[in-house]
């Protein structure tokens, strides 16, 4: 599972120290479990935070996932328990302790999922790569056997904001199987500054592999998420951006985005300025993403006379499994590629994205999950003519 950020944009790498065997690595652990179809695994999370707030918690995490989009989490802790279930067309996100839950006609990837509910990963992520090496080799039992493997470790620099914290500097440093590139301990370091406190909260994350099955067999009701008595449906869930939208965006410039059209050249949307543009993020594997396409479909043909310009963004795919999905589905609307790991400031963690700019380059709408095709013309402002009225 790929719990590491991958490489920043070029602007941010060009002065760091990347070690092509390290990054090689980190590509491997990533592909290991996205090309299983399904896996369970058994971890523990622990966090300890030392300086002027001094904390220990130890957190045991059940993961079930099958392909493509099939999802099941749960972490304990002594606030309550958090699960998040995705079923193929919708994704819960609970809060035992509050007993409250949201729902995104949305889907979450394995990788996002863990790192945005906590994982080491979160509290680096953001900030610039100055380095990564392989540092040695060592052993890591797991189930009573011991697995050899490679150690790499990643520096960060630069200021990052976390829940109303600044975040400075940072290390992750994990420990990856030799034979499959399998991720079995990671650990994670961080210095956070918040006006609550006189001196920067130190923050140590440890996420230890105890248990990994591939190849599972589920059955449906695994990833079925069915409200616990007295449970609350909230629109906004507080310190957890994973399906939230972002208001903080609202109004501010669209981030540059780093995009390439299907056959590799850079796609810049400024080409677009003067026009409101709807970027949709989406991925071929994601349910929801699928359903509302027939909508977009037929918008784009609507929209072609007009001042809005609907782009898809696909996420994290290569350009051969993107252009099978636009044959399959007959897409006839511009699709281009993204990597997220290059684009973090847009904050896209959930599928589909909807993000509406205005014709200065604005963002001007953030929402996340699926969409019916009278709420994407009331997200872009688009009205018919009278006399197309009935």
């Amino acid at each position: 599972m790929r719990f590491f950020p991958a490489l920043l944009a070029a602007a941010c790498v060009l002065s760091a120290q990347i070690d092509p065997a390290a990054e090689a690595l980190l590509k491997k652990s990533a592909d290991f479990t996205r090309s299983a179809g399904s896996y369970s695994m058994e971890m523990t999370m622990t966090v300890e935070t030392s300086g002027p707030l001094k904390n220990s918690l130890e957190m045991p995490m059940s993961v079930k996932w099958s392909k493509p989009d099939k999802m099941f989490v749960e972490s304990k802790s002594p606030v309550g328990t958090m699960t998040i279930v995705s079923d193929g067309k919708a994704s819960y996100i609970y809060m035992g302790g509050a007993n409250q839950y949201l729902r995104r006609e949305a889907a979450f990837s394995p990788a996002m999922i863990l790192q945005m509910s906590g994982m080491p990963g979160n509290l680096t992520s953001s900030l610039m790569q100055k380095s990564v090496q392989i540092v040695r080799e060592e052993v890591v039992a797991l189930e009573g056997r011991e697995t050899p493997c490679f150690v790499v470790e990643s520096e960060y620099a630069g200021v990052t904001e976390l829940n109303g914290m600044k975040v400075r500097q940072g290390k992750t440093t994990m420990w990856l199987a030799k034979d499959t590139g399998n991720m079995l301990r990671m650990e994670s370091s961080s210095m956070m500054e918040s006006p609550v406190f006189p001196k920067p909260v130190e923050t140590r994350i440890r996420l230890d592999v105890n248990k990994m099955r591939l190849g599972e067999t589920f059955s449906p009701k695994d990833f079925t998420f069915t409200p616990p008595p007295g449970a609350r449906e909230i629109q906004q869930m507080a310190g957890f951006t994973l399906a939230n939208v972002r208001p903080e965006l609202i109004g501010k410039p669209l981030p540059p985005l780093q995009l390439t059209s299907l056959d590799g050249k850079p796609f810049d949307i400024a080409q677009f300025k003067g026009k409101t543009v709807l970027l949709n993020f989406w991925a071929t594997w994601c349910g929801p993403c699928r359903a509302e396409i027939p909508d977009l479909k037929k918008l784009h043909t609507e929209w072609r006379d007009s001042d809005i310009v609907l782009i898809g963004v696909d996420v994290d795919e290569d350009a051969s499994t993107v252009e099978g999905a636009i044959n399959d589905l007959k897409i006839n609307y511009p699709v281009v590629l993204a990597k997220i790991a290059e684009n973090k400031e847009i904050g896209v963690h959930a599928y589909p994205t909807q993000v509406v700019v205005d014709p200065n380059g604005n963002i001007l709408k953030y929402e996340v999950g699926k969409r019916s095709a009278e709420q994407f013309e009331a997200l872009v402002g688009f009205k018919k003519a009278t006399a197309e009225i009935r």
